[in-house]
C-alpha cells in the first residue's frame, strides 16, 4: 500500500494529475495529508478561540462561529458561497472538535495510504464541500417534508439559523469511500477497510438520530458521495 508504482505494470499509485504535482511541490514526501488536516483544524479552533477570547477555546458562541465562517443558511443564500468550505475546519467545542481529529486520526492513515495523497486530498475537500451543501438544503426543504413522512421527526433539520460547523461531513465521506472501494479490491485488507468503515457509519447514524443538533442530512450526503467517488 505504500509503494508508488504498481510493481507489474509500472502505473503510477500516487500522482493525480494537476493535484498530485501540487500536493508533492508543497509536501515532502514523508508528511501525510491527514496530519496536515489535523494541524489545521486544531490550529483554527485554537487561533478562533483566542481571537474571541473569554471561554471559546472550550466552547466557542454561535457569533463566533458566523463571524469566522460556520455554514450559515441565510448568508449562503445571500452570496457567501465560500462558506460551504470554510466550516469543514471549524467546530463548535472541545468535544466536537476532539472526537473528528480522532476519528480522521483513525481513518485517514488507512485510506491515504490506499488512495495516495492526493487523492485522499481530494474525496476529503469534495465530501466535505458537497455535504455542507446538502446540509444546507435540507434545513430549507425539511419543515415542509418531514412532518409528512412516518417517524419524519427523526429527521427534522436544525434551525435554517443554527450555523454549520465540523468535519463530520467529509469524515463520513472518507469511510463511504472505505465501503465501495474496499468491497471492489475484494483482498483481506480492503473488506477489512470496508467492514470497519461499516461498523462507523453506523456508529454515526445511531449517534445521529439519538443526539440533538447533529447534522444527519451532512453524514448521509457525505456518505453517499464519499461512496459514489470509491466506487
Amino acid at each position: 500500500l505504500t509503494e508508488r508504482e504498481c510493481p507489474y505494470c509500472g502505473k503510477s499509485l500516487e500522482r493525480f494529475g494537476a493535484a498530485g504535482r501540487l500536493v508533492d511541490a508543497v509536501l515532502p514526501d514523508d508528511v501525510g495529508i491527514t496530519k496536515v488536516l489535523v494541524g489545521l483544524a486544531v490550529g483554527l479552533y485554537l487561533l478562533v478561540g483566542v481571537a474571541a477570547g473569554g471561554t471559546a477555546v472550550i466552547a466557542q458562541s454561535v457569533y463566533t462561529l458566523i463571524h469566522f465562517g460556520a455554514g450559515f443558511t441565510p448568508a449562503i443564500l445571500d452570496g457567501e458561497v465560500w462558506r460551504l468550505a470554510t466550516p469543514i475546519f471549524l467546530h463548535g467545542g472541545i468535544l466536537h472538535i476532539g472526537f473528528n481529529v480522532y476519528a480522521l486520526w483513525l481513518l485517514g492513515p488507512v485510506l491515504e495510504r490506499s488512495f495516495g495523497r492526493a487523492r485522499f486530498l481530494i474525496l476529503f475537500a469534495a465530501t466535505g464541500v458537497l455535504s455542507t451543501a446538502a446540509a444546507l438544503a435540507w434545513k430549507v426543504i425539511a419543515p415542509s417534508v418531514f412532518g409528512a413522512i412516518p417517524f419524519g421527526h427523526m429527521l427534522a433539520s436544525a434551525s435554517i439559523n443554527t450555523p454549520m460547523v465540523g468535519m463530520s461531513g467529509a469524515l463520513c465521506g472518507l469511510l463511504g469511500a472505505g465501503v465501495t472501494a474496499g468491497h471492489r479490491v475484494k483482498s483481506e485488507a480492503g473488506l477489512a477497510i470496508r467492514n470497519r468503515s461499516l461498523r462507523w457509519m453506523g456508529f454515526l447514524v445511531v449517534f445521529g438520530l439519538i443526539v440533538p443538533n447533529v447534522d444527519n442530512a451532512a453524514h448521509v450526503s457525505g456518505f453517499l458521495v464519499g461512496a459514489a467517488l470509491g466506487w
